[in-house]
């Protein structure tokens, strides 16, 4: 990568701000953008001059230069998390009449409300600001506040379920950003569309975006933006796995950082290579990297996100190092116990899988089973909340359908009767006219009483789709969680306890499946596992997609002799499918757990939660046996339910002191 060198700031910057302060008048940066960018960039080194800087170009001259030092000078308020000063500031410029700051200060106020999580009102926000700006007239600054609007517009739609349009809003940002020659601001619209791309699953465009933002900021003189760059190009490596690639980005990244004096970007590199070098066995370098991103962050407010991460990649690499009791309790404070998806906190879910991953290595399987359990239930309670929306999005198109159709009956209803009082007035002058008008207004009521009909039909007919769809997995076809928990509700109301087979399978090493191959041949394979699954059980058996790359089978009338066959079955049946990948086409494999119920007579009314529970600690057990193979719980000598909970405590161990009798297959 070429770079031009970087300009020193640290003592320029602050007697800039010393001047700017005395004169009272932007005088140094009056026709252009470029010494905004180089003051805000200081700001974050050096808060007190920069912000002095900023705040005193806002106080005079040019509106479009004063909006765009004020929208500057909240970025930086922002990420350094000083939310009352924000919130002050946004106030301040809701008060000047400049049609430019006015759409600053909305510009501000949307980055704040897409931080706290309340993405609908930020982006009204942001369309609203984009919308004032756009037919106004002006020199670079104008054409910069165009863009950064452009640009936040983008971000809010790709996170708001509506990425085309996202895509659109930042490609206008990147053309209005080229025609200025401003390489900064192209450089950020194209990082943002990477990103938009990797959450749509398109890995080439998404590194072709990345390239593009690599060019563009090479050719700048801003250090902090190369170091982004870098940022973002070690992300791309670690999620597919490419460790040395991602180091050498996350250290390019940090000396970039440290170089232009950017403590927060400094940060977020160290971070990254902690993470990287735990991962690679390397704790002492990780506990090392996360100890100095802990240290250039101490002086933040304790709920500033990247402090909560320097504690969390703290913990992890003491875990890696053998301290797993004080390790675990510090990444335990930053996720927290609540298992609401919307409380929960973005670093909930990732947290609690890097957790999982470092105790295993570790060595506390039971610890690492526990953090997969919260994984697993908290990205499920963030499935089913997004389900739930849109099904009620769903609803609510329906709904309005039916008042519309309720409304055009009404309609109809109210024409009959101006039909009918018409008739009562020709009855009076054109008395050989009554057996007409009767006649005609027979056949209205006839045919709107078949529309009505018709209409009522249609309604019954789409709420029973709206009914098969919630509880029907889109891709696969099968059966979905919901519908299998109303199947087994039903028994449990009838007094019933859970009787029958139950099998849990999950597909072995789908994530390779999904990194090597795309996540469009990882759901083709999804998709010919259920078509096996759905040939090999019977037609009565209840096959379900319980979530991610893991199926369910309940099968209800079936003996002892026939639980193993049947499990064998399946695993040959998913052998059957094949994926292409890097090395040619690869066998698809899966591990089962399995088990029929009740286990016998004291366990008569075991429910089916803890009959799943059973299962999958057994599928948990062929996991670590070796994958590619089949564990059924055959018995379980527990003779009373304390003994049975001490089982589901520590399931392997009582399987080595034989409590449980497992078949392996």
């Amino acid at each position: 990568m070429s770079m031009k060198p970087a300009r020193p700031r640290s003592h320029t910057l602050a007697v800039i701000a010393a001047a700017l302060a005395l004169s009272g008048a932007p005088s140094w940066a009056a026709d252009s953008s470029a010494q905004i960018d180089d003051a805000a960039r200081a700001a974050y080194s050096h808060p007190a001059s920069g912000l002095a800087g900023l705040r005193a170009l806002t106080e005079g001259g040019e509106g479009a230069l004063r909006a765009l030092a004020a929208t500057a000078e909240t970025e930086v308020l922002l990420a350094l998390h000083e939310l009352d000063a924000l919130r002050q500031r946004i106030e301040q410029l809701r008060l000047d009449a400049d049609l430019y700051v006015q759409a600053a200060a909305d510009l501000a106020q949307a980055r704040s409300l897409r931080a706290a999580g309340v993405l609908d009102g930020a982006t009204r926000l942001a369309q609203s600001a984009r919308a004032r700006l756009m037919p106004a007239q002006g020199g670079a600054a104008a054409d910069a506040l165009r863009a950064d609007a452009c640009r936040l517009v983008g971000v809010l739609l790709g996170s708001s379920g509506e990425p085309e349009e996202g895509l659109r809003e930042l490609d206008a940002s990147r053309r209005l950003a080229k025609a200025a020659g401003d390489l900064r601001r192209e450089a950020l619209a194209m990082l943002d569309q990477s990103q938009i791309y990797t959450a749509l699953r398109n890995p080439g465009a998404a590194r072709d975006a990345l390239e593009q933002a690599q060019r563009a900021a090479a050719g700048s003189r801003d250090a902090a933006l190369n170091s982004r760059v870098q940022l973002a190009r070690s992300r791309m490596a670690l999620d597919t796995e490419q460790y040395a690639a991602a180091r050498t980005a996350a250290d390019m990244a940090f000396e970039l950082a440290r170089r232009d004096e950017m403590p927060l970007l400094q940060a977020h590199a160290l971070l990254l290579r902690s993470q990287i070098d735990r991962i690679t066995g390397q704790p002492k370098d990780a506990l090392d990297d996360a100890k100095q991103a802990a240290a250039l962050v101490e002086g933040r407010t304790l709920q500033h996100p990247l402090r909560r991460q320097a504690q969390a990649q703290l913990g992890l690499a003491r875990i890696a190092l053998g301290q797993v009791g004080a390790g675990r309790a510090e990444v335990e404070s930053v996720i927290g116990t609540n298992t609401d998806p919307a409380q929960a906190g973005p670093l909930a879910a990732p947290l609690l899988r890097q957790l999982s991953d470092t105790l295993r290595t570790a060595g506390d399987v039971r610890g690492a089973l526990d953090a997969y359990h919260r994984e697993r239930a908290l990205r499920e309670a963030q499935l089913e909340r997004d389900q739930r929306f849109a099904l009620q999005e769903l609803r609510v198109k329906y709904d309005s359908a039916a008042q519309a159709r309720e409304l055009e009956l009404r309609t109809r209803d109210n024409a009959v009767k101006a039909a009918q009082i018409e008739r009562h007035a020709l009855q009076r002058w054109l008395m050989g006219l009554i057996a007409l008008v009767l006649t005609l207004a027979l056949a209205s009521a006839v045919l709107l009483y078949r529309r009505v009909r018709s209409t009522r039909a249609q309604l019954h007919t789409r709420q029973r789709q709206l009914r098969e769809l919630s509880q029907r997995d889109p891709l696969t076809g099968l059966a979905n969680r919901r519908h299998f928990q109303q199947v087994v509700s039903q028994a449990s109301a009838r007094g019933e306890g859970f009787e029958g087979a139950l099998f849990l399978l999950d597909i072995d090493h789908f994530k390779r499946i999904n990194d090597e191959g795309g996540h469009a041949r990882g759901d083709q394979v999804l998709m010919d596992v259920a078509r096996k699954l759905a040939h090999i059980v019977r037609s009565d058996d209840l096959a379900v997609r319980w979530g991610g790359e893991e199926f369910l089978v309940l099968a209800r009338g079936i003996g002892p002799a026939q639980i193993e066959p049947l499990a064998r079955r399946m695993l040959e049946g998913v052998r059957e499918v094949k994926v292409r990948l890097n090395d040619g086409d690869t066998e698809v494999t899966a591990s089962i757990g399995y088990g029929l119920f009740p286990l016998g007579s004291q366990h008569a009314h075991l429910d089916w939660e803890r009959a799943l529970n059973l299962v999958d600690m057994a599928l948990y057990l062929a996991k670590s046996q070796g994958r590619k193979r089949a564990c059924g719980v055959a018995s379980v000598r527990a003779g009373d339910d304390a003994a049975l909970r001490e089982i589901e405590a520590d399931f392997e161990r009582a399987w080595r002191e034989g409590r449980v009798t497992l078949r392996f297959s």
